[in-house]
């Protein structure tokens, strides 16, 4: 009987880690994708130009064809026909080359020993997520609108492994269509490991950087507005709330049809209405992106539709993100344990946050839960320590009987 999950400390999950590397091994997948480390390379050259990329791309065909198939699309509206790798180049321009690039190689180092069915599904919705991703990373980090596509496509790169490693019975986890939050949940609480947990031990098996490893490995932990500005904590802001929309055609019934533009200020720093320009954005985008990706995915059917109700979720996510952050702040409980802050903070809806902080007062973890659910043991445990020291648990076992 196999230990879900949610329930694994710090030191198990880095051995998990060690043995899905070794069953990746198993079924073949890539190592490290190494065209795909040569654009990364260049990405991050700031003196790499259309003349560099062009010469890495003219020795791949299959990618030669799709730049020069997108580049004559009527997207670009040329006069006459573009016949060169390098004037395909100039044509799409150096970023959205970089972008293209970048996600064709990683896109098809993961399909290589997928399921692939669902790795068609899965891919259909993560063209449009590395959109969504890299339309907000133009907003909030547009030096790094490649390496945003680039995480926007891989967030869900390990569900279409999952039956290659578990069996046929994970499909009974996709019955009604969840969307992320509530896989990951289902996930956690009856599998001993996650997709989101796969999508790590690819970023590292692909040696990405960390720029792009870190907010795959961070998709399900929520941002703080407070936290301190970097390119990958940004990065990580853009796939959580990129990564947590969910991409099917929801009714008007399961739509907020209000609009507040403050909030997305608030909790993902953009200004005035830039957050529905931004899911505009990406609806554009992601028709050309399909000129690159069709053979590894299935066209979105009403992408109106798609796009309206990604921004109406991401609207309400972003709100409830200011909400709870307000609760959060007002802390029930705090106390050190090995270093660290572990606090109790309880929401509008009743429910309790534990938020464990680093030594710079950053949140690390949060952990959600309800009185009777948790022990002090599990509660801490949760949150990643080994050893439970008696004065916290004494202080744990003191608050949960006063909240009860």
């Amino acid at each position: 009987m196999h230990k879900p999950r949610r329930q694994l400390t710090a030191g198990e999950q880095a051995e998990l880690y060690e043995s899905l590397g070794r069953k990746l091994d198993r079924v073949g997948i890539e190592t490290q994708p190494e065209v795909a480390v040569k654009v990364l390379d260049l990405t991050r050259d700031e003196g790499a130009g259309a003349n560099d990329f062009s010469e890495l791309i003219r020795h791949d065909p299959a990618l030669t064809a799709r730049v020069l198939k997108t580049a004559n699309s009527a997207y670009f509206a040329q006069v006459g026909e573009v016949a060169s790798v390098r004037r395909a180049c100039v044509v799409l321009g150096l970023e959205r080359l970089r972008t293209l690039a970048l996600g064709f190689y990683l896109s098809r180092a993961a399909m290589g020993s997928a399921a692939q069915e669902l790795g068609r599904r899965v891919w259909t919705g993560s063209i449009f997520r590395g959109c969504l991703c890299a339309a907000l990373g133009e907003e909030l980090l547009p030096e790094h609108t490649a390496e945003a596509f680039a995480v926007g496509l891989l967030l869900d790169v390990g569900i279409p492994l999952m039956p290659v490693l578990l069996g046929e019975s994970y499909f009974d986890l996709l019955e009604g269509d969840p969307g992320p939050s509530e896989l990951q949940s289902r996930e956690e609480s009856t599998l001993p490991f996650t997709h989101a947990d796969i999508a790590s031990v690819l970023a590292e098996r692909w040696r990405l950087p960390e720029v792009l490893a870190r907010p795959l490995m961070w998709r399900y932990t929520p941002p703080r507005p407070n936290a301190r500005a970097s390119t990958t904590r940004t990065l990580h802001r853009i796939a959580y709330y990129g990564g947590a929309t969910n991409l099917r055609h929801l009714s008007e019934d399961e739509l907020r049809p209000e609009t507040n533009t403050q909030i997305a200020e608030h909790a993902l720093h953009l200004r005035g209405g830039k957050l529905l320009e931004a899911v505009d954005r990406a609806r554009s985008e992601y028709e050309l992106s399909m000129q690159m990706f069709g053979d590894v995915a299935d066209r979105i059917d009403d992408l109106d539709a798609i796009a309206h109700s990604a921004h109406l979720q991401l609207v309400a996510m972003l709100e409830r993100s200011v909400i709870e952050d307000a609760a959060t702040r007002r802390s029930e409980l705090s106390i050190g344990v090995e270093g660290c802050t572990v606090s109790i903070h309880r929401t509008e809806d009743g429910t309790l946050v534990a938020l464990l902080g680093g030594e710079n007062g950053e949140a690390i973890l949060r952990h959600r839960f309800v009185i009777g659910d948790e022990t002090p043991d599990s509660l801490l445990r949760s949150l990643g320590f080994n050893e439970f020291p008696k004065d916290a648990v004494d202080a744990l076992n003191e608050y949960f009987r006063m909240a009860a």
